[in-house]
């Protein structure tokens, strides 16, 4: 049992590095949502005599590595939605020239936007952003118009975006994030969408504004609390930090502002208590101290929150020494309902145990000696508590340690 607690408790500081990595090959169960125009659908076109050349080939594994994209010129589409076709074109535009780049764009080109969410054809997509030259990147730029955002929201072509994002240069970046303006709610809170809306934040931070305009008002609630609107969040706090002088902390000062306002709804919260963290880290020192003004309000409770024994973690870490040793007494000298000293309570709860530990670890040592005298005559009553026993061998560790000094 006590393991399981530990474990979960675990699981929730480990978190925020899962929510950190994009999950670009997961699968949309929801992709019909979000349907791009279609054809009516019409019996798949006969298989070419290239193409069973091409698979024979494959299967016998005899030569299919020698084929390239001169060779299936008139067919590039056909290969492009094939797996081993699409795998035999991105491998050869990985070294081409100039001339088999340009035979593999020429054909794709007219198809290029349904290619996009194709399972095998958007790699090809890829590809020739990654490898060709500006010319071909104007060009895909202009297949996707007025589609972007149902691109966004789909399996593939969120993947197509993004790669678009990360190769092209400024004036097309801002031709293909004008079309998410007025989107961004539904991109952030959608599983392929944030991966859009994040790539944006990293590849163009100073043109982000738009983002942060639909954060504003009631929205910082709904995504700071969302699964991905918290990534998102968290992306732009990254940068922020990275950059504090940069136009994007300046245009995030609001938000962040929103957030702290909104710190009772969200220090409890599975997602809203990684965002207050986050903050805190951005050193803005007027949130930050906010934050830790209204944690030390209600240290205790908070405490034994399953999440808001996070925020309550972080915010001892960012605390001053003064404010630490204010807390320490405190909960030395308050009693819970029985008739424990707050301190003890912490000690022996499944969540604040660990507030209690970082309290240890981080308090000056004239608190931490306070620490020792005030738990060592109910040591014999922590060993009773599963969560007790982290308590004790730290305390044990700190005695040594002195008694070592001495």
């Amino acid at each position: 049992h006590q393991h399981q607690h530990q474990h979960q408790h675990q699981h929730q500081h480990q978190h925020q590095h899962q929510h950190q990595h994009q999950h670009q090959h997961h699968h949309d169960d929801r992709e019909e949502e979000h349907p791009l125009p279609r054809r009516r659908r019409e019996p798949a076109p006969p298989q070419s005599s290239l193409m069973e050349e091409f698979r024979q080939h494959n299967r016998q594994g005899s030569g299919a590595r020698n084929w390239d994209c001169h060779a299936i010129r008139g067919h590039v589409v056909e290969f492009a939605k094939d797996q081993d076709g699409s795998r035999m074109i991105q491998r050869r535009l990985e070294n081409a020239g100039a001339g088999e780049l340009q035979v593999v764009y020429t054909e794709l080109l007219p198809e290029a936007l349904p290619l996009m969410t194709d399972v095998f054809g958007n790699y090809v997509i890829q590809k020739i952003l990654e490898h060709g030259d500006n010319t071909h990147r104007q060009g895909i730029v202009r297949e996707m118009k007025d589609n972007v955002v149902r691109l966004t929201l789909q399996t593939y072509g969120c993947r197509v975006i993004q790669k678009s994002l990360e190769t092209c240069p400024l004036s097309l970046q801002q031709v293909i994030v004008q079309e998410l303006d007025g989107h961004v709610p539904k991109c952030v809170q959608d599983q392929n969408g944030n991966h859009v809306i994040q790539k944006c934040i990293e590849c163009m931070p100073n043109n982000v504004e738009f983002i942060l305009k639909a954060f504003q008002g009631q929205v910082v609630r709904q995504l700071a609390t969302h699964a991905y609107g918290c990534r998102v969040m968290q992306r732009i706090l990254e940068y922020c930090r990275a950059n504090p002088h940069s136009v994007l902390a300046k245009q995030c000062r609001p938000v962040m502002n929103e957030i702290v306002n909104l710190i009772d709804t969200l220090i409890d919260d599975q997602y809203g208590n990684y965002v207050l963290q986050h903050v805190m880290l951005t050193g803005e020192k007027d949130c930050a101290k906010r934050i830790v003004t209204r944690v030390r309000r209600a240290f205790y409770a908070l405490s034994t929150k399953k999440f808001a024994s996070n925020v309550v973690e972080k915010m001892f870490e960012f605390a001053s020494e003064q404010d630490r040793g204010a807390i320490v007494k405190e909960l030395i000298e308050r009693k819970t309902s029985d008739g424990h000293s707050e301190l003890f309570g912490l000690m022996t709860d499944q969540f604040a145990n660990y507030v209690a530990q970082k309290v240890i670890d981080l308090s000056d040592p004239s608190w931490q000696q306070a620490i020792i005298e005030h738990i060592r005559p109910h040591l014999h009553l922590l060993r009773k508590y599963t969560y007790g026993k982290h308590i004790i061998s730290r305390v044990e560790k700190l005695s040594n340690q002195r008694n070592h000094r001495r």
